[in-house]
């Protein structure tokens, strides 16, 4: 596999793989903020009955670092990828459409509680 589009699968669920998607060498550090974000996920889809309606669902750690702020301070952390898609068939695919205040609530758990991420993606614009 090529050193440069490395995809380390992270955790299982029946809903999907998280993953992250790093250049560089995966580390424990990345590995337990990959899961502490997917399990916020998943749990999400869960509590607001979400999870039945969607066929694959996971969180992935992109490769790069951005910048934000948290309080007063500068923070420099990673984007965590947050996707979800229906299919019937498995062959065929589309986004799942989220409502706004689901990917806000998110979004905001994920960011709030766990240190090393300061934004999230999903596949749908908010």
């Amino acid at each position: 596999m090529d050193n440069y589009k490395k995809i380390v699968p992270c955790g299982i669920s029946d809903k999907g793989i998280s993953k992250i998607y790093d250049f560089k060498k995966v580390s424990k550090d990345k590995i337990e903020i990959l899961k502490q974000a997917d399990n916020i996920f998943i749990s999400e889809l869960k509590k607001e009955k979400l999870y039945d309606k969607i066929w694959q669902a996971y969180a992935a750690l992109l490769p790069v670092k951005t910048v934000g702020v948290m309080g007063d301070n500068r923070t420099y952390e990673y984007i965590c990828l947050l996707r979800a898609i229906t299919s019937q068939d498995g062959m065929t695919a589309d986004f799942f459409d989220f409502p706004k205040n689901f990917i806000q609530n998110v979004s905001n758990k994920i960011i709030n509680n766990i240190r090393g991420i300061i934004k999230n993606g999903s596949n749908k614009s908010i």
